[in-house]
């Protein structure tokens, strides 16, 4: 679909209904709690396609951005998305990065 017959779909049908929830979080991306609910969403979606296209013949292969997350971030993915609900996803630390608390080496 092109850019100008989306808009004309947002304006005119039932998609504005569909992706309010998404502008609602993305005028609220200003704040860091919510921004950080937004970060916490892309590393799953990031993650679940990686596993789920290997070879990434669907995407390609992307940067993840973990410097961006704060510690409570970091340790909510660490310890409850991936370390219970994902435990299938290889190498975690492209995601999360290494422990915020942690000295550089």
């Amino acid at each position: 679909m092109r850019y100008i017959d989306f808009i004309k779909s947002v304006e005119t049908s039932d998609t504005s209904r569909w992706l309010a929830p998404l502008v609602t979080l993305l005028r609220k991306a200003t704040h860091t709690t919510e921004r950080q609910q937004l970060l916490q969403y892309a590393v799953v979606v990031h993650a679940m396609i990686d596993t789920l296209d290997p070879s990434h013949s669907v995407t390609r292969d992307r940067p993840a951005v973990p410097g961006k997350l704060t510690k409570h971030t970091w340790r909510n993915l660490k310890y409850r998305v991936f370390g219970t609900y994902l435990t299938f996803v290889p190498h975690v630390e492209k995601y999360i990065g290494r422990p915020k608390s942690r000295a550089a080496d």
